[in-house]
């Protein structure tokens, strides 16, 4: 099976002792529980309707991340065409389709930084919770809103978000007493593990073919590769001069997780470009806000890696 049919059977059954056999990592899948309770709910249950109802939810949902990311967007006094990066991104167009949950993840986690943004902390810690019981892969946006919070010394706005954590802790410590292992990890069947060498994901492709390794690089060195090392150092360089942001959060995280994603996501390219989104959201808005006209620019580009839908 792949995701959206692990989506499927947690919407047509999700209950704990029912759905093991369908599910190749049982808490790993498990833990992404929002998307599908909500394509079940929207059904009232029913089998016919849950196809449908999965599909109803991501279409909703994408058309409502790239609203409130042109909010984002315009609000720093970019023109909104810039959120065509974030709406006609590879990977979340892809999630639609294939009934994933990046596009309901990645919509909550964007209504969070809006909420953020404007002060309303509790709206967004509550977002944000829903983001990761969603997607784990959003827990970087979490602790980027976590650590800014902090640094800024905001007792009330650090208070929300650490219940949400909390809260995500008692949903991981009930998957380990309910299927004896907790849900985070990097991938189901398959799964090579973190690498613990920036890019090695990457350069073990090598080890089955040299071809397709150039093909790899060729396609994803300047598309994802190249800008997460420049989103790496960028932040890196704005926290030596100890400036605390938001943006400059989510860009070092989300930057630092591509460079270290396994082999076993990097041999995937619809799994490396859904990986890469949190990447591409956070480098956005750091160019966004810092007036960073040629990364904007050149992200228009992004756009063409449509292109990997057509195989």
């Amino acid at each position: 099976g792949y995701d959206g049919q692990f989506s499927y059977y947690i919407a047509m059954d999700p209950d704990p002792t029912q759905i093991g056999p369908f599910l190749d990592n049982v808490p790993y899948r498990y833990q992404r529980i929002g998307y599908p309770l909500l394509a079940r709910a929207l059904a009232f249950g029913h089998p016919d309707l849950i196809p449908w109802t999965l599909l109803l939810v991501n279409v909703l949902a994408h058309g409502l991340g790239t609203f409130a990311f042109t909010t984002l967007v315009t609000r720093f006094g970019k023109p909104n065409r810039y959120a065509l990066i974030y709406g006609l991104w590879v990977g979340l167009i892809a999630a639609v389709g294939l009934d994933m949950p990046e596009p309901m993840a990645f919509m909550l986690a964007i209504g969070s930084i809006v909420f953020y943004y404007q002060d309303r902390v509790f709206l967004a810690a509550l977002l944000m919770t829903a983001a990761v019981l969603t997607r784990e892969a959003l827990l970087p946006f979490r602790a980027a809103m976590l650590l800014t919070s902090l640094g800024k010394r905001d007792r009330n706005g650090s208070a929300w978000l650490l219940v949400g954590l909390l809260a995500f802790s008692a949903w991981q410590l009930w998957l380990k007493l309910t299927f004896g292992d907790f849900g985070l990890g990097t991938g189901g069947a398959g799964d090579s593990g973190l690498e613990w060498i920036p890019l090695m994901g990457l350069f073990r492709i090598a080890e089955e073919s040299l071809e397709v390794l150039g093909v790899y690089v060729l396609i994803f060195a300047p598309t994802v590769v190249l800008p997460a090392i420049w989103g790496l150092i960028s932040a890196i360089g704005e926290a030596r001069q100890g400036r605390v942001s938001l943006d400059g959060w989510l860009l070092f995280l989300n930057s630092a997780a591509v460079i270290f994603l396994p082999y076993s996501t990097f041999r995937e390219p619809l799994a490396l470009v859904r990986l890469a989104t949190g990447m591409v959201v956070s480098l956005v808005l750091y160019a966004v806000r810092r007036d960073l006209w040629r990364p904007l620019n050149y992200g228009m580009f992004w756009i063409a890696l449509l292109i990997l839908l057509a195989q």
